[in-house]
């Protein structure tokens, strides 16, 4: 029996437009209100940027943000767990990237973001709503390097798709053994501490709440979705999550567009 979901957001319980469906919505709510089986929201967003999704969903359990590295309570704020990227780490490899791997970089911290004036989302005439949501709360600074004086919750570089396998394996022969590494999106590369991911931190909160894995579902689109699809009892995959996500999880179902999840969850706990 099934006591929990733990869902991605962007590209899974959200449009490519940043938007949620009357049905989702419906869904969800009739699955806590009405099957007694709690909800939680596990991304690679800041927990700010999750708070007003919590509050239409009515979410009450805590959530998982920034890929595992907060488990913060949506009621209070109060972090559970909270486990960033040390600060020689985050240094070290934002200078490689500086001085090796130009690209624009975005470093996470509990309430937005530091970019450096070279950033190309500076320039950007028309900016999409998840460029102006992330413009809103940054701060820009000449170097990251020498201007980032905190323990960054991840570090996310915006790559284009098809250099994205590449990028990634220069990164792991240089951090691999200090950050995990891995596509957040088609055009994104997200890092956190190595001993961080959505899978390892839904383990935690599902020992927090009692919860045996097979009593969870999980739902997902991404690269940094797989270990905590792999981890559930039922791991869901997004039609639009690439071959090696939708390949290790016990359901594919549609594509966030056409309200896959939704469709799935609806028959599955006939809501």
């Amino acid at each position: 029996m099934l006591r929990l979901l733990a869902l991605d957001i962007d590209g899974t319980i959200l449009r490519d437009d940043g938007t949620i469906s009357p049905l989702m919505i419906d869904v969800l709510r009739k699955i806590q209100e009405e099957k007694g089986v709690l909800v939680t929201l596990a991304s690679g967003r800041l927990f700010q940027s999750m708070k007003g999704l919590a509050q239409t969903l009515n979410i009450q359990v805590p959530m998982i943000s920034s890929n595992g590295a907060a488990i913060v309570d949506p009621n209070t704020g109060q972090k559970l767990f909270y486990r960033p990227i040390p600060l020689p780490t985050a240094k070290s490899v934002l200078a490689y990237l500086e001085d090796h791997l130009p690209r624009d970089l975005l470093v996470n911290h509990e309430n937005g973001f530091f970019i450096n004036r070279h950033n190309s989302l500076l320039r950007i005439p028309d900016p999409s709503p998840w460029v102006r949501e992330r413009l809103a709360r940054c701060t820009v600074v000449d170097r990251l390097a020498d201007g980032v004086h905190f323990e960054p919750l991840k570090i996310s570089i915006l790559e284009e798709t098809a250099r994205i396998p590449e990028t990634v394996a220069q990164l792991q022969k240089g951090f691999g053994s200090v950050l995990n590494i891995y596509a957040s999106s088609e055009f994104s590369i997200d890092l956190n501490d190595s001993r961080v991911s959505k899978g390892q931190t839904l383990a935690r909160l599902a020992a927090r709440l009692g919860i045996r894995r097979e009593e969870i579902l999980a739902a997902g689109n991404a690269e940094n979705d797989l270990d905590m699809i792999q981890f559930a009892g039922v791991g869901i995959a997004m039609g639009n999550a690439p071959p090696r996500v939708r390949h290790a999880a016990d359901f594919v179902v549609g594509d966030n567009n056409e309200d896959g999840l939704a469709v799935f969850l609806k028959e599955y706990f006939g809501v």
